[in-house]
């Protein structure tokens, strides 16, 4: 098992280091538009189901009636 986090934390880390650059990059140029291309698609897709649950978290709870 620790192995498996060594290597997790390994690959994390490399990731990690590399989203800082790319972040501080963005930051530089934060008012340049985005341009999604095909190999975006998983990413795109993840940020669609975040903002539909963050959308369904900010509606009031809605109260469901349970028959007896």
């Amino acid at each position: 098992m620790r192995l498996l986090f060594e290597q997790v934390h390994e690959a994390f880390m490399d990731d990690k280091t590399f989203l800082e650059a790319q972040q501080r990059a963005f930051d530089r140029d934060s008012g340049r538009p985005f341009v999604d291309i095909n190999a975006d698609a998983g990413e795109l897709e993840a940020r669609r189901i975040l903002d539909r649950l963050l959308a369904e978290q900010d509606q009031p709870a809605r109260s469901k009636a349970v028959a007896v």
